[in-house]
Parts: C-alpha cells; sequence; structure tokens
C-alpha cells in the first residue's frame, strides 16, 4: 500500500469484509435517523420507510445544508472504536506499523465522518489536494508532529463510474504546479481550484461498495458529479502514520 500511494499512481484500492460492510452501513443509518428525528421530528417517519441510498427522493421535506454541517456526520466515539477493529485498518497496520488519526479538535474525537451526495452537481465540490486544506490554514496538525498524512475515502452506496470518486492519477507527483487560490467558503478558509484551466486527465474510479481507496494526501480527487439515481454515501478518514 505505501508503495502505490507513493508511486506512479498515487491510490490503490483494498476492501474491508462483507460483515463489516453491513455494520459500517448500519453506524450511518442510525446516526443519519437520528439527526433526521432531532431536526425535522414532524417529517422523521418518512425516512425511516427508505433506503439511505434513496434519500434524494424525499430530501426536499427538510433543509439538508442546514442539518448537514460536518459536525453531525462525524462519528460517535464508540464507532470510531469499531472502525479501527476493522480488517481494512490491519492491513494498514502491517504496512505502515501504529496508526493514529487526525482529530477533531471541536468534538475532541478523531475526524472520522460520512457524506450524503444527492444526484446532480449540489452537493459536489472541485478537484482537490487534501494538503491544500493545511496549506490555507483550514486545518492544522499539532506544532512539531512530522506524521505522513493518508485519506481513505470508503464505498458505502456507490454505483461504479457513476457517483463515486474521481481522481488524477499521478498528480500527487507534480502538485506546485497547480495552483489554487484561498477563499472564505461557509465561514471557513478552504481551497478554491479550477480544474477546467487545465488538461487533466480524471479517471472514474471503478469502485463498489466496500471498496477503501488508500491515496497520497497530494493527489488530485474529487467527487464524481451524480449521473445516478441514487444518493452517494461515503466515508472520509485521515490517518496519520510515521
Amino acid at each position: 500500500i505505501k508503495d502505490e500511494i507513493n508511486g506512479p499512481k498515487g491510490y490503490c484500492i483494498i476492501r474491508m469484509t462483507d460483515e463489516e460492510l453491513k455494520q459500517y452501513r448500519e453506524m450511518i443509518r442510525r446516526q443519519w435517523l437520528y439527526r433526521i428525528q432531532l431536526a425535522c421530528p414532524e417529517v422523521a417517519h418518512h425516512f425511516f420507510d427508505i433506503e439511505i441510498d434513496q434519500y434524494h427522493t424525499i430530501s426536499d421535506k427538510l433543509d439538508h445544508n442546514k442539518i448537514w454541517s460536518k459536525y453531525t456526520r462525524v462519528f460517535l466515539p464508540w464507532d470510531i472504536e469499531l472502525i479501527k477493529s476493522m480488517s481494512f485498518m490491519d492491513r494498514l497496520r502491517k504496512d505502515f506499523g501504529n496508526l493514529s488519526f487526525y482529530m477533531n479538535t471541536d468534538l475532541k474525537r478523531e475526524d472520522m465522518y460520512w457524506r450524503l451526495v444527492r444526484p446532480g452537481n449540489q452537493d459536489i465540490g472541485p478537484l482537490h489536494a487534501d494538503e491544500w486544506f493545511f496549506d490555507v490554514g483550514n486545518v492544522t496538525m499539532p506544532e512539531g508532529s512530522t506524521a505522513t498524512k493518508v485519506k481513505l475515502w470508503i464505498s458505502l452506496y456507490t454505483n461504479s463510474n457513476k457517483n463515486g470518486l474521481r481522481v488524477v492519477p499521478g498528480s500527487h507527483k507534480k502538485i506546485d504546479e497547480y495552483k489554487f487560490k484561498k477563499v472564505i467558503r461557509d465561514g471557513a478558509p478552504k481551497p478554491d481550484f479550477d480544474e477546467h484551466s487545465y488538461d487533466l486527465d480524471i479517471l472514474h474510479l471503478d469502485t463498489t461498495p466496500g471498496d477503501v481507496v488508500v491515496f497520497n494526501y497530494s493527489l488530485l480527487h474529487g467527487g464524481i458529479p451524480g449521473s445516478d439515481q441514487t444518493t452517494r454515501v461515503s466515508s472520509e478518514i485521515t490517518v496519520l502514520t510515521d
């Protein structure tokens, strides 16, 4: 894994077990329903009757942008412990040794979270490198830290090539060639990258639920604008290695 994410492509794909995929989905569903019931109790019953990948069909019953801030999608402490015990984490430990995880300093727990992306473009950001969020001061590492950051993107409800992850293979090797601006969006500094200004060889990854994409923190990547008629559900984790 280490050689692949630092090699020509900048990423590799491993898998969780079918049982772990089931557990992961159940964790998200519980948190999803609890948040809806808390924020919009009068419509919550509608969501109990559908699968989360059909969320977009009735998402107009609530204020999506208001209730789904990142803070509402960070996993609870006991769910984080379960994720850390899964087989794909053991695979990473075999390659990297001891792992630690980026800490959400506001919530005082590791920054493992999930995303809901409805069909269309409304929930999709442009291509970016996660390292840029540190460059603009959106997030910071503890002073004196020498840890290497590695990103995990986990497919939970996706359809291959239609609403998963897109990457620019090899872009981590020439990341300094790509220019971005620092902008304030949603009250926080973020990188703004015009992907259309570059001739990028963008690859839509052929992922299925249960796939874990492990990639270099400087790799250009982003969500695929949902061309499918299902809601994409994925999870993201920043792993810190020595």
